[in-house]
C-alpha cells in the first residue's frame, strides 16, 4: 500500500511523543530510591535528552511542512523542489 504524507505526519507525530515518554520518567524519579544527588544528575540528563529530542523533531516537523506546502503529497514522488 502507497504511504502518503498523512502517514507520515501520523508517524512523526507518534514518535513524537517519545518526548513525553522522557517526561514521565522525569517525573517519576522522585518516587525511585535514590540519593537527592543520583536523582538530581538523572533529572538533568533527562532533561537534557528531552530538549534534544525536541530540537530533532521540531526539525523534522519543519521539515514536513516545507514538503507540504510545496505541494508534495506522498513520500516516494517525483516532486521538484526548486
Amino acid at each position: 500500500m502507497k504511504k502518503d504524507r498523512f502517514d507520515l505526519e501520523a508517524a512523526i507525530m507518534e514518535a513524537w511523543s517519545t518526548s513525553e515518554d522522557i517526561d514521565l520518567i522525569y517525573h517519576n524519579t522522585d518516587n525511585l530510591d535514590l540519593t537527592p544527588k543520583d536523582c538530581d544528575a538523572i533529572q538533568n540528563q533527562l532533561l537534557g535528552l528531552k530538549y534534544i529530542s525536541d530540537l530533532r523533531f521540531q526539525k523534522l516537523w519543519d521539515t514536513f511542512e516545507s514538503l507540504v506546502s510545496d505541494g508534495c503529497t506522498c513520500i516516494h514522488c517525483d516532486c521538484s523542489r526548486d
